[in-house]
């Protein structure tokens, strides 16, 4: 991490290396059943931060551990033929699409995702 930030990995519930670890099982498993597997990049509301509940570690810290997350799936998935992330860097998971919690998408958020998932199989298959 930046200069005084604070290592919050220990305190998270799957630790980085698992998490790695976790996707690079999936990844071969669906390779051996000669499948695609597609990753949906976990979405985050930019007003997670507003709240005054905390979770595991700080809520101000949450987007940290969010982005690093989800540059490991990144990174993991980029070293894979069968595999593929469904991102949304166009999107702000803002209140109209995330519950007040910041992480959870609501039905909008949902149908977002959806969308997004059914154009990258699409492409993804030449269909």
């Amino acid at each position: 991490g930046k200069p005084g930030e604070m290592d919050l990995t220990g305190l998270v519930r799957v630790p980085p290396e698992y998490y790695v670890e976790n996707l690079v099982r999936m990844i071969e498993k669906a390779n051996m059943n000669k499948i695609n597997i597609y990753f949906i990049k976990a979405p985050i509301g930019p007003h997670i931060i507003e709240t005054d509940r905390d979770y595991l570690f700080p809520t101000q810290q949450i987007p940290h551990i969010h982005k690093l997350y989800n540059a490991l799936l990144a990174e993991t998935v980029s070293q894979f033929p069968n595999a593929y992330l469904v991102s949304f860097s166009n999107t702000i998971f803002d209140k109209t699409l995330m519950f007040q919690d910041g992480i959870h998408p609501n039905d909008k958020g949902h149908q977002v995702i959806a969308e997004a998932l059914t154009a990258k199989i699409m492409g993804t298959n030449g269909l």
